[in-house]
């Protein structure tokens, strides 16, 4: 789960707590708020999701 530190619509802390009871989860804090994701933080937020299929589907 990726979560940006300053996103208003789905906490921090809330995304953590998420992560924290899905067994196996990823869990990514990243300087970021809702939807820079999708304009000035979008590599480092894909890079992310990147390395997270690579470990999942190389398990």
């Amino acid at each position: 789960m990726l979560a940006g530190d300053r996103d208003a619509l789905a906490p921090e802390p809330a995304v953590e707590s998420a992560a924290d009871r899905l067994p196996s989860s990823t869990y990514v804090r990243m300087p970021a708020d809702h939807w820079s994701v999708y304009g000035a933080d979008f590599e480092p937020a894909v890079g992310h999701q990147i390395a997270f299929l690579r470990d999942a589907f190389d398990a």
